[in-house]
């Protein structure tokens, strides 16, 4: 299990070679984005670590374009959205947060949300710990109030079946908010 989440130890040089295009293009967006090339290849690489080394060729992921995605979000009834969300949450969370994490818990489900959020696009996903153990998570995205259905399923089954915690939810067009409170 990688963990690249925790304040690094220690910096070393390592030395490689790479064409001039791609240097070229390494050292536009570097500028872009305000840091160094050596920072930049630095974030490329806690990128892959975190999220693209599980997206890759061989992997069940796979990248759609927004509207597409969207498009077929709208075709589907909500009741088959709604299996399919309980369904992806046990199956293809747990492999993921296990391989990833090593545990399933609510730092890994919280962990593994920021990461659905930054790295698959899935919106602006916040989680919030609060007192007695109440969490809760707010979705804000721009595919509408069937992906809200679907997201607000899939995250509440997360806290219900791996936590056994009572979950509500409230929809809109434009996100959700899931609270997960502890069970009595």
């Amino acid at each position: 299990m990688i963990n690249i989440s925790s304040p690094p130890a220690k910096k070393v040089t390592r030395a490689f070679k790479i064409a001039k295009n791609l240097d070229d293009i390494l050292v536009l967006q570097s500028d872009k984005s305000g840091i160094t090339p050596s920072s930049f290849i630095n974030n490329l690489l806690m990128q892959y670590f975190d999220w693209w080394q599980f997206a890759e060729k061989s992997s069940s992921f796979m990248v759609l374009d927004k509207r597409l995605f969207r498009a077929i979000i709208e075709e589907v009834d909500d009741d088959t959205s709604v299996d399919i969300a309980r369904s992806v949450a046990l199956i293809v969370s747990r492999e993921f947060m296990m391989f990833r994490f090593g545990k399933v818990d609510k730092e890994s489900i919280s962990r593994y949300l920021e990461i659905l959020g930054n790295r698959m696009n899935w919106g602006e996903i916040t989680t919030i710990n609060t007192e007695g153990g109440k969490v809760e998570v707010v979705a804000k995205h721009d595919l509408g109030v069937k992906w809200s259905l679907f997201l607000s399923e899939f995250i509440s089954s997360l806290f219900s079946s791996f936590l056994a915690m009572k979950t509500t939810s409230e929809i809109s067009t434009f996100g959700c908010l899931i609270t997960a409170i502890p069970e009595e």
